[in-house]
C-alpha cells in the first residue's frame, strides 16, 4: 500500500494522493472491501513518482523472522542471513542500523526490511519473502498509527538448498534496492 492521505466516513473510504490521484471506494455498511492501490506488478502506474514511498529513505534496519528446525536442516542461520542482507544494503548506500538504534530514532525515520524463510517439513519446498515497512500517520492529527508494508516480493523454491535460498534472498534484496535506487539515484 502506498503512503497517502486516508479519510473514512460512513460509506466511503477515500484514499487520496495515491499515484498523485484521488481514489474513492464506496462500501455499503456491513460489507467488506479490499482496495489495492499499488501499481500492477512490473509496471508503474501513470503519475506514480514514488510508488513504494522510498524517496529520501536513508536508513533501515533488518528483521529476520526466527528460523525453525526445517530452515536449520538446510544450513540456514539467522545471523548469517542478517549479515548478508545488511552488507548488501549498506554497500548500496543505505545506512543500516540495529533494531535497538531504531527504537531511539524518530518514528518517521524508522523503517525496516523484513525477511522470512519458510521450508516445508519434508524439505521439498521453501518460500522466501521480503517486505519493506515504514510508519503510517493519521491525516487529522499527524500521529503515527503503526507500520505499513509498502514493498513486497516473494519467491517459492522447489527442493531448496542453502545456496538456492541464499541466492533467492540476494535476488529479493536486489529487487528492493533497484526500486530504492530509482528514487534515490545520487546515493
Amino acid at each position: 500500500m502506498h503512503t497517502g492521505r486516508f479519510k473514512l466516513d460512513k460509506t466511503t473510504l477515500a484514499i487520496g494522493d495515491v499515484n498523485a490521484k484521488g481514489v474513492a471506494v464506496r462500501v455499503r455498511a456491513g460489507d467488506t472491501c479490499r482496495a489495492d492501490c499499488g501499481p500492477k506488478p512490473g509496471k508503474i502506474a501513470r503519475g506514480a513518482n514514488d510508488p513504494y514511498g522510498l524517496r529520501g529513505m536513508s536508513s533501515v534496519w533488518v528483521l529476520i523472522e526466527t528460523l525453525g528446525q526445517e530452515e536449520a536442516n538446510i544450513g540456514l542461520a539467522e545471523d548469517t542471513i542478517r549479515t548478508d542482507v545488511e552488507l548488501r544494503l549498506s554497500s548500496a548506500g543505505l545506512r543500516v542500523i540495529s533494531s535497538d538504534e531504531a527504537k531511539k530514532i524518530a518514528v518517521q525515520d524508522n523503517a525496516f526490511l523484513y525477511v522470512n524463510i519458510a521450508v516445508t517439513g519434508d524439505g521439498l519446498a521453501a518460500t522466501v519473502l521480503a517486505k519493506f515497512a515504514q510508519a503510517a500517520y493519521l491525516l487529522r492529527n499527524s500521529l503515527p498509527t503503526g507500520t505499513v508494508f509498502t514493498w513486497t516480493d516473494v519467491s517459492t523454491l522447489s527442493r531448496p538448498s542453502l545456496d538456492s535460498v541464499c541466492s533467492e534472498i540476494t535476488g529479493l534484496v536486489d529487487k528492493f534496492l533497484y526500486e530504492w535506487r530509482k528514487q534515490n539515484p545520487r546515493r
